[in-house]
């Protein structure tokens, strides 16, 4: 299990109310997907690289944050050793719906250009800082250019098998 991969999917943040239950912040746009009763998820602690495994008893979605009840995890007492720690699954485990992609399967992408098909560079990372994802391309000469993802505006095509993405390059893109 050493060399599987996880996905990060929200982290505690609070103790909300009595029972164990905590407040998270969101880091997927599948919550209700991820935290059914009953499938098990992982805590993970940056700090000293401990991980848990715990049972789902309880969600609800607030939107950027949900809350979260554990089995065995019954009392303010018995969460509150976790909090900061992150939740995080299988990435195996976590599968998109037809038509939605994971950020960080865009990484390493080689970039053509929708109209001509030349490459223009690669996809070294991708940047959420606004409502809208950022794809951070290294241009074959080197210099960096940010394409917002947004679909048939901007990215034209993707192949996640084939690891290549089809950009509308528009004057003052790159």
């Amino acid at each position: 299990m050493e060399n599987e991969e996880y996905i990060r999917l929200g982290t505690l943040r609070k103790p909300f109310g009595l029972q164990g239950q905590v407040r998270c912040v969101s880091l997927t746009s599948f919550a209700s997907l991820r935290f059914v009763p009953g499938k098990e998820i992982t805590l993970y602690s940056e700090k000293t690289k401990e991980r848990k495994t715990v049972t789902v008893s309880y969600f609800r979605d607030g939107g950027n944050e949900f809350f979260l009840g554990f089995e065995g995890i019954n009392t303010i007492e018995a969460i509150e050793p976790y909090m900061g720690w992150h939740l995080e699954m299988l990435k195996k485990d976590a599968m998109v719906p037809e038509g939605y992609y994971r950020l960080s399967d865009l990484i390493g992408m080689k970039a053509f250009d929708a109209t001509t098909a030349e490459p223009i560079g690669e996809i070294i990372d991708v940047v959420a800082y606004s409502k809208t994802p950022n794809l951070k391309l290294k241009e074959t000469n080197g210099k960096i250019a940010y394409i917002p993802f947004v679909m048939e505006t901007f990215v034209k095509s993707l192949d996640l098998e084939n690891k290549t993405i089809h950009i509308e390059v528009m004057p003052g893109l790159l």
